[in-house]
């Protein structure tokens, strides 16, 4: 058992929560990669291909696509400081507050962006399941259930 455990650990993006999207969006900002059921629940990157291979198909601009999903947004600019900070943790589920100072223009005036990071426990590894911009689900949109 636990070399069952060790193996699904070191197969994971990282160890905690925070660890795990800071990684991400460090790394990997668009959710699509390779490598993506490290990081990613089974459900979200079901829906994120379900919604690419639909949007391919139409010819449309898939619901992820078009922006930073760290930011919610098209166009701007973020600037640190970046944190990233363990709002909830029960069980199998986590959440993580990633804040960042925003602005449009390069040199306009930064305001404070926020976005609720969920993640959940999945083969002994910590998962993002979904991003949350105020009301705007990230894991609705790609499920199309906006």
């Amino acid at each position: 058992m636990l070399a069952a455990d060790a193996a699904a650990a070191s197969a994971c993006a990282s160890d905690s929560p925070v660890a795990v999207t800071r990684w991400v969006s460090k790394n990997i900002p668009q959710l699509a990669a390779a490598d993506s059921g490290r990081f990613i629940t089974a459900d979200l990157l079901a829906s994120i291909r379900r919604d690419h291979a639909r949007a391919t198909a139409n010819d449309e601009i898939c619901g992820i696509c078009g922006g930073d999903l760290w930011t919610n947004s098209q166009e701007g600019y973020a600037r640190r400081p970046k944190s990233f900070r363990q709002s909830m943790r029960s069980g199998t589920r986590a959440e993580v507050i990633y804040s960042v100072r925003f602005s449009i223009e390069a040199t306009g005036p930064p305001e404070p962006r926020s976005a609720r990071i969920v993640l959940r426990k999945e083969k002994g590894c910590w998962k993002i399941d979904d991003i949350v911009h105020e009301d705007d689900s990230i894991k609705r949109i790609v499920s199309g259930t906006k």
